[in-house]
């Protein structure tokens, strides 16, 4: 059988968007990126570039950590 992998990273976009009142389509539409690729980070289905991370930190005017908190296995 086959395990479900797990992500190696944590994602705070969702929260993040919400307070903030941002949309997914808005936030696309600021990094350059799909709608779909938006939401597939937030389900943790994509891993997003460490360029892309930052982009979308910037666009949500907070630090990577705030939005990506656990990275690479590290808590």
């Amino acid at each position: 059988m086959f395990k479900k992998k797990e992500p190696v990273f944590t994602c705070e976009l969702k929260a993040i968007c919400e307070a903030k009142w941002i949309t997914i389509n808005e936030l696309s539409k600021a990094v350059g990126v799909s709608k779909k690729t938006i939401q597939r980070i937030q389900e943790g289905k994509y891993e997003p570039s460490l360029r892309l991370a930052y982009e979308i930190s910037s666009a949500l005017n907070c630090r990577v950590e705030e939005v990506f908190p656990r990275i690479g296995g590290e808590k």
